[in-house]
């Protein structure tokens, strides 16, 4: 598994903890918002910022298309 995959995989948790999700929600949610392309396009960026600051960029892509998440115990 190459580096970017493994900071795909990373992410992808992050996200899953956070929001208490499956993988497969997220997976499914992180498709339909192009978040996996994202990470890849933005690897050189993302990878050496802290786990809130991915979070909350990711959050933000997905938020700007309309999705409201849950579970994260904060409000927005």
């Amino acid at each position: 598994m190459d580096e970017k995959m493994r900071f795909s995989v990373y992410c992808t948790e992050l996200f899953r903890t956070r929001h208490a999700l499956s993988g497969q929600q997220v997976m499914n949610l992180f498709k339909v918002y192009g978040v996996l392309e994202y990470i890849d396009s933005c690897y050189g960026a993302l990878h050496v910022m802290g786990a809130d600051y991915i979070l909350e960029d990711l959050e933000s892509l997905i938020d700007e298309s309309g999705f409201v998440h849950s579970g994260s115990g904060r409000s927005r």
